[in-house]
């Protein structure tokens, strides 16, 4: 699978030059990962609005969520693995 470092995920959802540079490189490697037929994995999902970002990203490059996996603390604080198989 490639990994995707919760650098280029944490704070990827806000109105900022750093995180449109962020949301640039997260869809280079999830193309990648798609013309070589590997899983993707996103770090560091920390919050609803990088999950949904990151859930229309795939939805866009029409990825199988089966192949995408999101790692990271959201919601009640615990660390969560969300997503299909490896």
């Amino acid at each position: 699978a490639l990994k995707v470092d919760f650098t280029f995920v944490k704070d990827s959802h806000l109105n900022t030059e750093e995180a449109k540079r962020k949301r640039q490189t997260q869809r280079a490697v999830a193309s990648l990962a798609k013309i070589y037929g590997h899983n993707i994995v996103f770090e560091g999902v920390e919050n609803e609005e990088i999950f949904d970002n990151l859930m229309l990203l795939i939805s866009e490059l029409e990825i199988s969520p089966l192949n995408v996996k999101f790692q990271g603390y959201f919601r009640d604080g615990t660390p969560k693995l969300w997503g299909g198989t490896t």
